[in-house]
């Protein structure tokens, strides 16, 4: 076996970047605006789903790709019956329970933002734009960054050729696709540490990424002629200051144990947890 070479953190930064950017699936959405509409495609959602990042910008993920656009690609839930052996009737209650399901996963996560050592993980059945139905393995986080924007990401994957729309269905409908998601936890940990990085790596892009999300933002914002308003200069500073944000220097974040053993197992934590494990860090 070949010995390993020590990397830098800013090499393990660069691999996380290199391959979250161009072979990962993921969206940044805004935690703060009603329904969390998508910030920030990444080039593999894009693949995965077959829209352009201009499509899913101002989206909500769930109208773009779930139960909305399944709705409207398969009117009567007619392919979905036909893929998960269930009646109509049957497929539409079961994607009701997702999306009830899901709702509750993701409730404590925007609830506490700053707990930015809770994950989940579930599966979703989903749509691309040409109507091809998937089942969807995604990880979900909220983070806030140091303006105090919270944000929520997701981390898809599409795993139909290992958990197909039957078992998944027919598992909400009989309450058991959280234990369904989670037989899958050591796949789930055994992707993102394909990510080439530890999580404070992970965390650090996506912020670095949220941050320039942030200032798209307020540099979008229209301009307004306050000439004469004595608050002009004072709200000018204001928003040059919060555009000239800056992360902490990668090579200064801090690593707990967990962190540096690289397994993300501890960090990777259900929702089922979630609301107790937050109350101690408000």
């Amino acid at each position: 076996m070949a010995a390993l070479t020590p990397v830098s953190q800013n090499g393990l930064y660069m691999l996380a970047q290199d391959r979250l950017s161009t072979s990962s699936n993921f969206i940044l959405c805004d935690a703060c605006a009603d329904r969390c509409p998508i910030r920030y495609a990444s080039l593999g959602f894009e693949a995965l789903f077959g829209y352009k990042k201009s499509e899913c910008l101002g989206m909500n993920c769930g109208d773009l790709v779930g139960k909305p656009a399944i709705l409207l690609k398969d009117p009567g839930l007619v392919r979905v019956a036909e893929a998960s052996g269930l009646t109509p009737d049957e497929a539409a209650q079961a994607i009701d329970c997702q999306v009830a399901r899901l709702g509750a996963e993701v409730r404590p996560l925007l609830a506490y933002p700053r707990a930015s050592n809770m994950a989940t993980f579930g599966l979703a059945l989903n749509i691309s734009k040409d109507g091809d139905l998937r089942v969807i393995e995604v990880v979900l986080m909220c983070r806030q960054l140091p303006i105090g924007w919270p944000y929520l990401v997701g981390i898809q994957h599409d795993v139909t050729d290992q958990v197909s729309i039957k078992q998944l269905l027919q598992a909400e409908l009989c309450n058991e696709a959280g234990k369904l998601a989670e037989s899958r936890s050591a796949a789930v940990c055994e992707k993102l540490a394909l990510l080439g990085a530890t999580t404070s790596k992970l965390k650090w892009y996506l912020d670095e990424k949220a941050l320039d999300v942030w200032r798209a933002l307020l540099n979008a914002l229209p301009e307004h002629d306050h000439s004469d308003d004595d608050t002009s200069d004072s709200s000018h500073r204001k928003v040059h200051a919060l555009t000239d944000v800056k992360l902490q220097p990668l090579d200064q974040v801090h690593m707990s144990s967990e962190e540096t053993s690289d397994s993300f197992g501890p960090w990777l934590a259900f929702c089922s947890n979630a609301s107790r494990a937050s109350e101690s860090t408000v």
